[in-house]
């Protein structure tokens, strides 16, 4: 008998850090989260506003839960639990009642009753006086580089069927022009100069939603009108 109940607490002992939230101490892990940017201060109504949520953790293998909120706007997170490594989205929707006003964007996230909280900041100033004409030509200019990605870098999986959905960014810059297109695996940032050949250079950056904080590649075309390929560039934060 007396075997039986060492045999039975050796078991017990060795089950309990197992059932533990996440240490030896049976003590939820800690983390942190981080928010890129954390200020945008050139946006404009009805724009997508989207702020990048990364975790850091010794526990690689438990996700974090991910919630905002904002006052005046609109938001979603996409996806709702992360783990280290990967990337969430909060995308706040400003609308022609955030004009003129800082938005505060609170960005939770918890884990095992742990919670961990960072806020990021928006001003939403005029909209752009000719939208749907930088809409079509950040169409256009995006639209110049995709079939040459689809023959060159068919690892990317983008084509000319690809869908994409558009938003303005840093709308009151108004010689060297950008915009955002998002499609379900990459987002995709275009700019473009308003100039004359040879200055008139179009260029996009590609960063993996899922997987990359920063842009992984960057293209340029050195001038639109003289109807040149697309170069591989050295990547940069264009947006």
């Amino acid at each position: 008998m007396k075997l039986i109940t060492v045999v039975l607490l050796a078991i017990m002992l060795a089950v309990i850090p197992i059932l533990g939230c996440g240490d030896r101490n049976g003590e939820a892990v800690p983390f942190t989260i981080q928010v890129i940017p954390q200020q945008m201060d050139d946006t404009s109504p009805e724009q997508l506003c989207v702020f990048l949520v990364t975790t850091t953790s010794d526990d690689t293998e438990t996700p974090v839960n991910v919630s905002a909120s904002v006052m005046g706007a609109s938001l979603t997170v996409n996806p709702q639990a992360i783990k280290p490594g990967q990337i969430a989205e909060v995308t706040v929707i400003t609308s022609d009642a955030s004009k003129g006003k800082t938005l505060t964007i609170t960005i939770e996230a918890e884990r095992d009753g742990v919670t961990e909280t960072e806020t990021a900041s928006l001003f939403v100033g005029e909209p752009h006086p000719a939208l749907d004409e930088l809409t079509q030509v950040a169409i256009e200019v995006r639209d110049a580089f995709i079939p040459w990605l689809e023959v060159n870098h068919p690892e990317f999986g983008i084509t000319t069927d690809t869908e994409w959905t558009p938003t303005i960014v840093r709308p009151h810059f108004m010689v060297v022009l950008y915009y955002l297109f998002f499609s379900d695996e990459w987002e995709m940032g275009v700019r473009w100069h308003v100039m004359i050949a040879p200055n008139d250079f179009g260029e996009i950056y590609l960063r993996h939603r899922t997987n990359d904080v920063r842009p992984a590649h960057a293209f340029k075309i050195f001038s639109l009108s003289g109807n040149e390929e697309p170069q591989v560039v050295e990547p940069e934060e264009m947006v």
